[in-house]
């Protein structure tokens, strides 16, 4: 017999329930050794469901098909369950958990679950609901959102051609319009749904039955209603079921062409699992007892009365052993990851060891040690055997007893007495104690009426006494019901099908190609001057335009009175003799647009005098590497008839670069330029255009050296280098405006004596012999031409 004690009691209860345990075994201890209590079944075998099922079957709209279904991991009150199911290239999987709420035996099952399936197109949807379940009824709700998007069907195009004219800013046109129309076809599936399942369960002939009816819909008005109904066979005791299912689909939208359907499936599965997915409805436990000692009592009195030689048999005294086993919960001994007695404990325990003094113990103590879920296997294993060991410690030192006369053990969390939840996991940190009592009590046995109709003498005096009528007492054992665990392990339903829905899609273009009606051009009249004996090239075109933009071209040019003309590109170049005197000339010019109209227009010649070209004489100069000088070039340059002059343009030199400035031309000489003369010419224009051209000669000198620029330097010594060789690159700032090589000429020592300096190729060598704060030295450069430059270096001792 077990009890539990709870911290809360008052300590000297103890004892008391102690002899309260130890009665019952007192009281029906009889010479002979009595029948064992008996557990049995009770009522027909029900379904617990099954930790692992595959199925497989026919499906009208997929055809072949298979299910796979397993627990992932359950507890006494929840369940993790997953599934799929596959057909051609389609399929499904099913993530369910499912729970009572704790503390309440009697509550429905709560079921969350996610899916996600697909139809043999490669649609996809997922699927989230949530549902109850009760002994006899459960229902589901759900809500799916399509995943994928949509795919094109089929494609056609049409072709319209019109024309339409007009005018645009005045100008005539003539419009062709090409209209192209393209309508698509699209499918895709449902983009929302909504579904809800009733279902019954009949656990006498191993029945279930479904309702369900769901909701879809998507663009265009598209929507379809479905009612499915189902059955599930399951033949008790085995492991094989039957289920049936019928679906009527209606559905709605433009491009619906079978508005109806009907589907069935039929699917044969087998459970996992064997004897263990089927109990007794219920369990019940028969105890026997003797029987009411006034019922003896009052048949010995008959008997007494029919016979008077009848004599009572003597009082006899018999030991028993009765075994009591008392249980310690968690909050009576142990906190949370703890193996420390706690003072309630301690007080219980001092209550324990005064029971074991008074009435004595026969074998051993035996202490189990348990933990609640929280941590490892492995951790909660040694917790467990700590708190096992730390009650013997206590009941070794309070009685004096041998280690080895108290046996311990450690269990972790394999045998917890309470459901690990937050409410009653703490119940589970506690300690089993179990121990054997010796107990002696005087019993007065009474023999019964036998059951023969001739009366039957009374035992005599020092017969035995015949053993007691033993009775059964029958008590329905309280466990989980098994629509509970059928609850825990049944996935909710929801609808796996993905179906689809068609809409179209129209997409229209215009093009327009625009005529426009030709337009004549519009040649403007220009006008130009000349000098006797020489051209000048009339850009006709510079005021001719067209109204429509066509590209124009000179077609034909009349004859002047006095000079001469050609065409040249899109101008019209007019030459006049040096005999001409001065006045004025005419001729006219047609142009054409790119359609052939054409248009007329004059030019207008003014003629001025014969004009003599300037005189240009030669000039030089002189300027030294990577300098420029400035060469006044007209100071020797004059005009015949006093017109005044200008430089027009300057060739290239030889080497260098020359360029106008302010009515000279100045020559710039390259840094690495070749030592002597280089040579250009530029050219002198009157105020009449005449040119005339002349040579200018540079002299190209060397350039004076320039001394170079030491910066100076800082750098930090750490004390990690002292007496380590330092190499110091002093020049890597260094500069010299020639662009000459640098290198070190002389240097001076450090200051305050801190080590000395070396030179090593084209850098130097500290090398330090003592710690300091700061010291400096002087360091000379040279370009190799003369030019020098000193610079400070600052060393620091960080």
């Amino acid at each position: 017999m077990s009890r539990t004690l709870h911290p809360r009691c008052n300590a000297t209860r103890l004892p008391i329930l102690l002899s309260l345990l130890l009665t019952p075994y007192l009281a029906s201890a009889t010479a002979a050794e009595p029948p064992q209590t008996q557990v049995r079944p009770d009522g027909a075998l029900q379904w617990v469901g099954a930790r692992a099922q595959v199925g497989i079957g026919y499906d009208s709209l997929q055809k072949l098909r298979a299910e796979f279904s397993g627990v992932l991991t359950e507890s006494a009150q929840s369940a993790v369950m997953g599934s799929a199911w596959l057909a051609k290239r389609a399929g499904g999987i099913k993530l369910g958990y499912q729970y009572q709420p704790a503390d309440q035996k009697d509550a429905s099952i709560r079921k969350v679950f996610g899916a996600l399936d697909q139809n043999n197109q490669g649609d996809r949807k997922l699927s989230l609901g949530g549902g109850l379940e009760g002994e006899r009824w459960f229902g589901t709700g759900y809500l799916s959102r399509a995943l994928t998007g949509q795919r094109e069907m089929s494609s056609t195009s049409t072709t319209s051609v019109g024309t339409s004219s007009g005018i645009d800013n005045g100008r005539p046109y003539n419009d062709v319009i090409t209209t192209t129309t393209l309508t698509r076809i699209y499918e895709r599936a449902y983009d929302w749904g909504v579904g809800a399942e009733i279902g019954r369960v009949f656990e006498a002939p191993g029945l279930t039955l479904t309702a369900r009816l769901d909701r879809e819909w998507g663009k265009e008005s598209a929507a379809q209603n479905s009612l499915t109904l189902g059955a599930i066979k399951r033949f008790a005791g085995t492991p094989h079921s039957l289920s049936l299912q019928a679906s009527a689909h209606s559905r709605s939208g433009p491009l619906e062409a079978d508005r109806h359907d009907t589907r069935a499936m039929v699917m044969y599965r087998y459970d996992f699992g064997g004897a263990a997915n089927y109990r007794a409805a219920r369990h019940v436990k028969q105890t026997p007892f003797s029987a009411d000692p006034a019922t003896a009592n009052a048949t010995t009195a008959a008997v007494a009365t029919a016979d008077t030689s009848v004599v009572a048999e003597p009082p006899k005294t018999e030991t028993r052993l009765v075994k009591t086993t008392v249980t310690m919960t968690g909050d009576a001994f142990f906190g949370l990851n703890s193996a420390v007695l706690t003072e309630g404990a301690k007080q219980q325990l001092t209550d324990l060891v005064e029971a074991l003094r008074k009435n004595g113990i026969e074998g051993a103590i035996r202490v189990v040690g348990h933990t609640c879920n929280l941590g490892s296997d492995t951790y909660n294993l040694k917790l467990s055997q700590r708190r096992a060991e730390a009650v013997r410690a206590f009941l070794t030192t309070a009685t004096g007893m041998a280690n080895d006369a108290i046996q311990t053990e450690g269990v972790g969390k394999a045998k917890p007495k309470f459901p690990n939840t937050a409410a009653s996991r703490d119940k589970n940190r506690r300690v089993d104690i179990e121990f054997i009592s010796v107990l002696t009590k005087e019993e007065v046995i009474t023999l019964p009426t036998p059951a023969a109709s001739k009366p039957q003498s009374p035992a005599k005096a020092g017969e035995p006494a015949k053993t007691p009528t033993i009775e059964w007492k029958s008590e329905v054992i309280d466990e989980e019901p098994t629509w509970v665990r059928r609850a825990l392990r049944t996935l909710p339903g929801h609808k796996q099908y993905v179906d689809t829905y068609r809409y179209a899609r129209t997409e229209q273009s215009a093009s327009t190609q625009r005529e426009w009606v030709n337009r004549t051009p519009s040649a403007a009249d220009d006008t130009a001057s000349v000098m006797a004996g020489s051209s000048v090239l009339v850009s006709i075109m510079a005021n001719d335009t067209d109204p429509d933009g066509d590209a124009l071209q000179i077609e034909s040019v009349g004859t002047p009175k006095f000079g001469s003309v050609s065409i040249e590109g899109n101008a019209i170049r007019y030459a006049v003799p040096k005999s001409q005197v001065a006045g004025s000339d005419e001729f006219t010019y047609t142009v054409r647009d790119a359609k052939g109209a054409k248009s007329v227009a004059r030019v207008r010649v003014a003629i001025s005098g014969y004009n003599q070209a300037p005189v240009a004489g030669s000039d030089s100069a002189t300027v030294s590497l990577g300098a420029s000088v400035l060469i006044p070039v007209l100071t020797n340059d004059s005009d015949p008839d006093g017109d005044a002059i200008e430089i027009d343009s300057v060739s290239a030199p030889s080497a260098g670069t020359a360029v106008i400035e302010n009515g000279a031309i100045r020559y710039a000489a390259a840094a690495n330029a070749a030592l002597g003369d280089v040579n250009f010419s530029y050219t002198v224009r009157d105020a009449k255009g005449a040119k005339t051209t002349a040579s200018v000669r540079v002299t190209v000198t060397a350039k004076p050296n320039s001394s170079p620029l030491a910066m100076d330097d800082s750098y930090y010594i750490p004390y990690a280098q002292l007496r380590k060789p330092i190499p110091l690159d002093v020049l890597k700032n260094d500069s010299d405006p020639d662009g000459d090589t640098l290198t070190i000429k002389s240097f001076t020592q450090p200051t305050n004596d801190i080590g000395s300096l070396s030179l090593s190729g084209n850098q130097l060598v500290l090398l330090t012999s003592r710690m300091f704060a700061t010291s400096t030295f002087t360091y000379t450069v040279s370009d190799g031409k003369g030019g020098t430059s000193t610079a400070t270096v600052t060393l620091i001792d960080p």
